[in-house]
């Protein structure tokens, strides 16, 4: 079964894209911030990391930033819906960080798989 983490610390949304991800046979494991996304990595292979940029305690940059340094072949999708300031544009600068893909909330059901999907497809097969 492939496995998924969702570091999202609104509990409506990180519920929607469970749901989404379960019906799609996927072992889902949730967090609600970075700190504790970290920590799941450590110890579960994931075969796509999706998570939030603007969350309390370890936001999504840093963690994103961390992620990649020490799991380079981690795909991961970062989605956001803006944030307060909107001269920032928080999904580029996660692009810059090297996520390999981003998605802006509300997040439709269909582009979610499709991402991972077309993610899931380019990973090696022993990553």
């Amino acid at each position: 079964m492939r496995e998924a983490l969702i570091i999202e610390d609104d509990f409506i949304v990180q519920e929607s894209i469970t749901i989404i991800l379960e019906a799609h046979h996927f072992n889902v494991f949730q967090a609600p911030n970075g700190e504790v996304g970290i920590r799941l990595m450590e110890h579960n292979h994931f075969d796509v990391i999706i998570t939030d940029i603007i969350m309390p305690v370890k936001e999504g940059l840093q963690t994103i930033k961390e992620a990649k340094q020490r799991w380079p072949y981690l795909k991961i999708i970062a989605i956001s819906s803006g944030g307060s300031e909107p001269q920032l544009d928080y999904l580029t600068a996660a692009k810059l960080l090297g996520v390999d893909a981003t998605l802006r909330k509300p997040i439709d059901a269909d582009d979610l798989m499709a991402c991972i999907d077309k993610l899931i497809s380019k990973s090696p097969p022993d990553t």
